[in-house]
């Protein structure tokens, strides 16, 4: 169990996957000071911070249930973390590994360019999901959070009002089904048992597996959480957006 004695440097150590969410935060995983005496400004919201980490550490499926009472704009700055962290960091470095491999083989293993091809197709996909996200959702929270501060907020009854249908068809035509990686973990996975020559495959799986893992984390927290409390509040306000 993590716990704020603990450094960023031992508790990644102990769950490796934690490292990804002290990047996320701008945080080196190699800082040796505990997570008690750190700066509390690196954080949005310090306490979501820890329960994030325990999540990483012990995900099971009740997991989301500590994140319900956290208000929108916590959820809403970790979603976006989110986006720029797999956009910038965690994608390229796959890709990376991706053409690695290809480049180490005189004729590159057939799976290999195949899975070049689709995970740009799959990244593309991602952007365009990540965009209309924070231009339709992400709006829509901010405006019902400032409702919620104060009732009296016209503006923000206003823009709901106008675009609350957008954001909602996002949300409804977002679930949280199997990934297309994951997909391809099972195709490739499929294609090792038929050819035991061919195994510079193991590294970017097991990428696959730590992203998916994430993603699982991100989406679940989007999906039974962040979208949960947009619909209650858009609930909350429907007779006035009438």
């Amino acid at each position: 169990m993590i716990n704020t004695e603990q450094s960023p440097y031992h508790i990644v150590k102990e769950c490796a996957s934690t490292r990804h969410v002290f990047q996320r935060y701008g945080l080196s995983s190699k800082n040796n000071t505990p997570l008690a005496k750190i700066d509390k400004s690196s954080f949005s919201d310090y306490d979501f911070f820890i329960d994030l980490l325990e999540t990483y550490e012990n995900i099971d499926e009740n997991f989301v249930n500590i994140f319900e009472h956290y208000p929108l704009p916590i959820l809403t700055d970790y979603l976006k973390r989110s986006h720029d962290y797999y956009l910038t960091v965690r994608l390229p470095h796959i890709e990376k590994m991706i053409v690695e491999q290809i480049k180490q083989h005189e004729e590159p293993h057939p799976i290999l360019v195949v899975l070049k091809e689709f995970f740009k197709m799959y990244r593309a996909d991602l952007e365009e999901h990540f965009k209309e996200e924070e231009e339709s959702v992400f709006p829509l929270a901010n405006h019902l959070f400032k409702l919620q501060e104060n009732p009296l907020e016209q503006n923000s009854l206003h823009w709901i009002a106008k675009n609350k249908k957008g954001a909602l068809d996002f949300i409804e035509n977002h679930k949280n089904e199997t990934s297309d990686l994951k997909e391809i973990n099972s195709a490739f996975l499929g294609y090792n048992v038929q050819d035991k020559s061919f195994t510079g495959h193991e590294l970017i799986l097991k990428e696959f597996n730590d992203f998916q893992k994430d993603l699982k984390i991100h989406a679940s927290i989007e999906d039974f959480v962040f979208g949960k409390k947009v619909h209650e509040l858009l609930h909350t306000y429907q007779s006035r957006l009438n």
